[in-house]
């Protein structure tokens, strides 16, 4: 039956000789078995904090309502052939364009975090009348913003990553305000133009 057994066992490796490697290597083992986790952490904390800030909107598709209730049949009508999906992705492409992300850059210069303006915080020495400047600080809200709707509905969250977590805050606040405040002078642009009509 020995015979048998030993047999089985491939040549060169016996299950004591194992035994003897794994008992010389102990200490290597365990030492690599508790060096990698400590390795990690060690990585992980000189990593800087990235913070995460959301800024909520609610875009709506409908007509404004300056356009009074005898107008509530074309409204029901236009919602028949108003795809909700192609406006809301409009919308997010529109919250995420160069000119609103602009817009949004210079709003940071009328705006505070501590004693700094805002878009100092951003871009330290910028100069708010320099329209080259603010293309460049536009450039970064656009890399730094995300717009995501939530699933079936038309909410919007305006998400932005800093490692400070005032400037990702502001930020994230000014390109809602910001995409609100100008989406209310197109309305307004429309009704002076055109309101008369209806």
């Amino acid at each position: 039956m020995d015979d048998q057994l030993r047999g089985l066992e491939p040549s060169g490796v016996t299950f004591q000789g194992l035994l003897s490697t794994l008992r010389k290597r102990l200490w290597m083992i365990i030492a690599i078995t508790l060096a990698v986790p400590g390795l990690v952490g060690f990585v992980v904390s000189k990593q800087p904090k990235v913070y995460e800030a959301t800024a909520t909107i609610i875009i709506d598709s409908a007509v404004p309502q300056y356009l009074g209730a005898e107008f509530k049949d074309v409204i029901d009508i236009q919602q028949n052939w108003w795809n909700a999906e192609q406006s809301l992705q409009t919308e997010l492409r529109v919250i995420h364009s160069l000119s609103e992300s602009i817009a949004a850059a210079k709003a940071l210069c009328t705006k505070k975090i501590g004693q700094e303006r805002a878009i100092d915080v951003l871009v330290p020495g910028t100069h708010c009348d320099d329209p080259a400047q603010m293309t460049r600080v536009g450039t970064l809200v656009q890399a730094l913003v995300k717009a995501e709707p939530q699933p079936q509905s038309r909410i919007v969250n305006i998400t932005v990553d800093n490692s400070n977590p005032e400037l990702a805050a502001m930020l994230a606040n000014t390109v809602g305000e910001t995409y609100t405040e100008r989406n209310l002078a197109r309305e307004q642009r429309f009704f002076l133009k055109y309101g008369d009509a209806f």
